[in-house]
């Protein structure tokens, strides 16, 4: 049974049907043309305390990810080993991305969890 919703946005309405759910990691991906992307979450993998201080392993630091080129965070870091670490104010989810936009982690072990749906 096909999932049919539909979004309203100002005069203009787009009926989406739901294509598939995506895993996106670090390998950057590209919204296909006719959909639309509905990421849903950012997991980031649990850190463990003896790490080489790089952003991916650190257990005191956030790794972002990536839409079109510009770096998010999906939440902040106030305090840590070194100090006080500042971050943007984080994203919240779901977060809409139109067909030709791209996303990827800036990690290997984070993903985004994405639901596709086809423009109808």
């Amino acid at each position: 049974m096909a999932l049919g919703i539909l979004i309203c946005f100002g005069a203009h309405s787009q009926e989406l049907e739901f294509s598939r759910v995506l895993k996106v990691s670090n390998a950057t991906e590209t919204v296909p043309e006719g959909k639309v992307w509905k990421v849903v979450s950012f997991l980031q993998q649990g850190l463990g305390l003896n790490t080489n201080g790089n952003s991916c392993t650190d257990p005191n630091r956030t790794s972002p990810f990536v839409i079109d080129g510009q770096i998010y965070y999906s939440f902040q870091v106030a305090t840590g080993a070194g100090g006080i670490y500042f971050t943007p104010t984080p994203v919240t989810f779901p977060i809409w991305l139109p067909e030709g936009s791209t996303l990827s982690t800036i990690c290997v072990e984070h993903f985004l969890s994405v639901i596709e749906f086809s423009v109808l």
